[in-house]
């Protein structure tokens, strides 16, 4: 009788610790689930733009400025002057010889996500602008996670 209460304690541990293994994926897999989510939510403002020339600059504050004039001008040109744009960078490493390279994409993020919708539904009227090197600059939004 001793035997079989030894017996039942082990087999009560096994049981036991089999549940805390479990208990501690699925808080391991939450804990997963909330970043993924949250980083969905971070992008969901955000654009990104190819095809605007890069600055020649060194100087990495003045080729962001240069940027955000771009962007401005952009937007003025499709006519989308209420969004606000909160964040401007270019997305990559920067090529030694940027005179012969493709400019690198740059990564937009917008207030609200309305105001990114906005942005890209007004962003077909760039094919057609006359002023400006805009009919080869294509907008889309950010997808990864």
């Amino acid at each position: 009788e001793e035997r079989l209460i030894k017996i039942e304690a082990l087999l009560k541990n096994d049981k036991v610790e089999e549940l805390l293994e479990r208990n501690e994926e699925r808080q391991q897999q939450l804990i997963t689930d909330k970043q993924e989510h949250e980083e969905i939510e971070k992008r969901k403002n955000c654009l990104i733009v190819h095809g605007v020339t890069e600055s020649v600059s060194d100087k990495a504050d003045v080729r962001l400025e240069d940027d955000i004039l771009k962007i401005a001008d952009m937007m003025k040109e499709i006519g989308v002057d209420s969004v606000k744009v909160t964040k401007v960078i270019r997305l990559g490493k920067k090529s030694p010889s940027s005179d012969e390279t493709k400019p690198r994409p740059l990564k937009i993020v917008t207030e609200t996500e309305s105001q990114k919708w906005e942005l890209l539904k007004s962003a077909k009227n760039l094919k057609h602008s006359k002023e400006g090197d805009w009919s080869r600059v294509y907008l889309h939004p950010d997808l990864t996670f």
